[in-house]
């Protein structure tokens, strides 16, 4: 879902299958994985002080 949304929108500013479009896209895909990554540390972070504090 997300990664047609941002075809579609870069396919009118370059030509297609240009390294321009590629990079824009490597970038916003590292981008997403990246805030994925900090949001599922910082939710573990907060489980295992959570758990501490019960034990």
């Amino acid at each position: 879902m997300y990664r047609s949304t941002i075809l579609h929108s870069n396919i009118d500013i370059y030509p297609k299958g240009s390294l321009k479009e590629i990079n824009h896209l490597l970038d916003e895909e590292i981008f997403v994985c990246q805030f994925i990554y900090r949001v599922f540390n910082q939710y573990r972070k907060e489980n295992v002080s959570i758990r501490d504090n019960i034990t």
